[in-house]
């Protein structure tokens, strides 16, 4: 009985984070939940070619929305630190790492069934 419950409860949390889109704040590259001058450092790095950014870190670094992170993004980075533009939210369909543990994020009956164990 205790394996199908935690079953059941495993299959709703896989099934909640499916449908769920979690809010990022655009221009916080380095995630810490604010949008500071360390983001337009951040992008400015990237952009001179001396840090590498992830994919999720691009996306929130392109604040002008036009396909590259250039010096433009930290400049609007930094008018939204000031306080002359305002701040926008980008949302993302990436769910947060669920996977079994492997290096693989996604889910397989196997995780689901093993999940009680």
């Amino acid at each position: 009985m205790k394996k199908i419950i935690s079953l059941v409860l495993v299959v709703a949390m896989v099934l909640s984070l499916s449908v769920v889109a979690f809010a990022a704040k655009l221009g916080d590259v380095n995630g810490d939940g604010k949008v500071t001058g360390a983001d337009a450092l951040y992008v400015l790095q990237a952009a001179a070619g001396l840090r590498t950014l992830t994919a999720e870190q691009q996306k929130k670094a392109d604040y002008n929305k036009d396909g590259k992170v250039s010096a433009i993004d930290a400049r609007k980075i930094l008018q939204v630190v000031a306080g002359l533009i305002p701040e926008e939210e980008m949302t993302t369909s990436t769910p947060p790492s669920v996977g079994g543990g492997d290096g693989d994020d996604s889910i397989s009956w196997d995780d689901i069934i093993n999940a009680g164990k």
